[in-house]
């Protein structure tokens, strides 16, 4: 560490590790070291003081006033560089207290990250730069402001660590938890603890007790338990909203990708989704599973089950291929088939495929190869191919 001038005129010291470099507008503390240490030089022969006693305390603790505090790697490449009020660096715990913080950090030698706080602390000089009170960091890549009450900073891990509560902000989304650690080299935010996220387009919140912000690569991902809500654009109204043991959002395609014991709601049309699997598609307002998964129509009562499908839920139509089967829970009226196409709002059905449809008041089984009715009202029509006839069973 070198103690340096922004301007030449006053000697330079030398230190370990990292920089000093004091404007020429000298604190008192500031002025009697350098005093203090010219005179030892001069004043050796002094049978009053001990050269070596007076060595060794001036050498102990360095403090300066508006002074600007650097580190650079083996390389000569900077670290960091901060611009404080007030500065005390002691040598025995290789340590700095700093006031008033300002300034930069550093990666490949260019300044990519802007950071302000009340306090500081150097640690072991320059492996930890700590920082404290109203902090607010902005990397200047991506747009995202940091603000928390503390941040620790290693350099050479290319992490941030905030253990205290966290507020990451861009234009794309909003971010916040109990605590959280940024890879400054990878652009990668994790908070964990209380996690809330929202966005504005479309108007989305997320909340949860994890998550990972991969923020140039503008995904938000968790492997722990996450739900997400989609409100009515400039309102508080909750339209969808989706739970699931794991997810992704694509900010940039507006797309929720959910994986293991996932269920969706939706107000308009009023149904329950739960597979083990699903896309949501926020912009085509489509809802789609590969996987085997349930459809509940809450007002009607109407139960779809199949291997996979998706829901429009702009048409409210849903389409369901694989092992279909169709059940008014409320007359126990079935509708079976390989493929089905349900139009919500007037409750009709298309159904294509090894059709069986079957009621109780009065008990009847009729086969065929296609049907369309409404199961509500247990007005369904099955069908058989060109020149084969339907097989229908009544039973007494």
């Amino acid at each position: 560490m070198k103690i340096l001038q922004d301007k030449p005129s006053v000697t330079a010291l030398i230190l370990p590790k990292f920089r000093f470099i004091q404007s020429m507008t000298w604190g008192l503390i500031g002025v009697c070291f350098i005093t203090l240490s010219a005179c030892q030089s001069q004043s050796s022969n002094s049978d009053e003081t001990n050269p070596e006693t007076v060595e060794d305390s001036i050498e102990e603790q360095v403090i300066l006033e508006n002074a600007t505090v650097d580190q650079v790697n083996s390389e000569g490449k900077t670290l960091w560089k901060l611009d404080v009020k007030k500065v005390v660096y002691d040598k025995n715990s290789k340590a700095a207290n700093l006031e008033q913080v300002k300034g930069e950090l550093y990666q490949n030698g260019e300044a990519f990250f802007e950071i302000e706080a009340n306090q500081g602390k150097i640690i072991n000089d320059g492996e930890k730069v700590k920082l404290q009170g109203e902090v607010v960091a902005t990397d200047k890549r991506n747009d995202t402001v940091f603000r928390s009450e503390q941040i620790n900073w290693l350099p050479e891990d290319n992490l941030i660590v905030m253990p205290a509560s966290i507020e990451g902000k861009n234009p794309q989304f909003n971010g916040s938890a109990d605590e959280g650690k940024y890879h400054t080299k990878k652009q990668e935010l994790e908070l964990t603890g209380n996690v809330k996220g929202t966005s504005n387009d479309p108007a989305l919140e997320l909340t949860g007790e994890q998550i990972k912000w991969l923020i140039s690569d503008k995904l938000v991902q968790s492997n722990r338990n996450l739900k997400i809500k989609h409100y009515q654009a400039g309102s508080e109204t909750v339209k969808e909203q989706v739970t699931a043991n794991s997810g992704k959002l694509d900010l940039a395609q507006n797309i929720i990708s959910l994986t293991d014991n996932v269920k969706f709601e939706s107000i308009d049309p009023a149904v329950e989704v739960t597979s083990n699997d699903m896309n949501w598609d926020i912009q085509k307002q489509l809802v789609r599973s590969n996987q085997p998964f349930k459809l509940v129509h809450l007002e009607d009562n109407i139960t779809l089950t199949g291997n996979q499908g998706d829901i429009n839920l702009e048409t409210k139509i849903a389409q369901v291929n694989g092992n279909v089967e169709a059940v008014n829970q409320a007359n126990q009226a079935k509708l079976a088939a390989n493929r089905l196409r349900w139009n919500l709002p007037t409750q009709n059905m298309e159904a294509q495929g090894n059709v069986v449809y079957q009621q109780r008041k009065p008990s009847i089984n009729s086969r065929g190869e296609q049907a369309t009715g409404n199961l509500q009202t247990e007005n369904i029509t099955v069908q058989g191919k060109q020149g084969e006839q339907v097989t229908t069973e009544f039973i007494p």
